[in-house]
C-alpha cells in the first residue's frame, strides 16, 4: 500500500518554526554545518576527513557524530576534528561479502539502529536490520527486511518501530525494526535524506536543502522553508538532543498493519 499526497507548500518566511532547536546537516562534500532554526541560516563548523559513501550523520553527544560511510561508522568530533572508525560491518558477514549500510538512529535503549544491504557471490542481496552499541562494542543481526529500498535514514517513533526514508522513490516507510516488515509507505513526493525530532514534532530534510514538517500519522508534510548557506547536495542531518517519542500515534498501527 503506497499513501500518495502532494507536499505542502506554505513558507513560512524568517521564522521556520515556533522553538525548532539548531541543528545540523551535511552535504555530500563531508561538510558540516549547524543551522539556526530559526532562519535555516548555515555556518560550517566541521569537515568529515572520510567521505566514502557517506549517507547519514548521527549526534552522539559531547560534540561528536558518528557518519554512515558505507560498511564503516565513523566517529568525529565536530569542534577538534579528530576521527576514528568505531565499527566494521565485514567483521559480521561471511567472508568475501560486501556489506553496505544505511541510515541511523539512535534508539531509547542507547543502540545505534541501521540497515544494510549484504552482497556474496552466488547469493541473493539480503537486506538487514541491525543495532550496534558504541559502549559495549555489541552488534546484532536482527532482522532481514521486506524492502529493496537502500534507506538514507531512520529514525524511532516507538519501540521497535522507525520512519525510513527511501530517497530514491521518494518513499518514507514505516519499518518495524524488529520484524523487519514494513508497515505501510508513504510517497511524499520529495526526495528525504534524513529526518530530526525538535520541539515536539518530527522534521524531514529534503537533499536540495528544503525543511518540511512530517506527520508520522498520515505521511504529510508540510514545506517549511530553504536551508540556506550550504554548497551542493544534502546527505544526512541530525539535532544535539536525543529523541523522546514525542509522536506515538503510528504505534497501533505497527501492530495490526502490514504492506502487501
Amino acid at each position: 500500500m503506497i499513501a500518495a499526497f502532494a507536499a505542502g507548500s506554505s513558507l513560512v518566511s524568517m521564522v521556520a518554526h515556533a522553538g525548532l532547536s539548531d541543528f545540523y546537516v551535511t552535504n555530500t562534500f563531508g561538510e558540516i554545518y549547524q543551522v539556526d532554526g530559526q532562519t535555516l541560516e548555515s555556518n560550517q563548523v566541521s569537515q568529515l576527513g572520510n567521505t566514502s559513501n557517506l549517507n547519514e550523520i548521527l549526534y552522539i553527544g559531547n560534540g561528536e557524530i558518528i557518519a554512515s560511510l558505507g560498511g564503516t561508522m565513523l566517529r568525529h568530533n565536530i569542534n577538534t576534528g579528530a576521527e576514528e572508525i568505531v565499527f566494521r560491518m565485514s567483521d559480521h558477514i561471511e567472508p568475501g561479502a560486501l556489506a553496505i549500510g544505511s541510515g541511523l538512529a539512535m534508539t531509547t535503549s542507547g543502540d545505534i539502529f541501521f540497515t544494510a544491504s549484504i552482497f556474496s557471490a552466488g547469493n541473493p542481496t539480503r537486506r538487514m536490520a541491525g543495532s550496534y552499541n558504541l559502549a559495549t562494542d555489541v552488534f546484532v543481526d536482527i532482522a532481514d527486511v521486506d524492502s529493496s529500498a537502500s534507506f538514507f535514514d531512520h529514525h524511532q517513533i516507538g519501540v521497535d518501530v522507525f520512519i525510513s526514508a527511501d530517497h530514491n522513490h521518494q518513499i518514507v516507510s514505516v519499518l518495524n525494526g524488529a520484524t523487519g516488515d514494513i508497515v505501510i509507505d508513504y510517497n511524499v513526493g520529495f526526495g528525504v535524506v534524513s529526518f530530526f525530532e525538535s520541539d515536539g514534532g518530527i522534521f524531514a530534510v529534503g537533499r536540495t536543502g528544503g525543511l518540511y514538517s512530517f506527520d508520522v500519522d498520515d505521511g504529510t508534510a508540510e514545506f517549511i522553508g530553504d536551508i540556506t548557506g550550504i554548497a551542493g547536495d544534502l546527505i544526512g542531518a541530525t539535532v544535539p538532543t536525543s529523541g523522546s517519542f514525542a509522536i506515538f500515534g503510528l504505534m497501533g498501527i505497527a501492530a495490526t498493519r502490514r504492506r502487501r
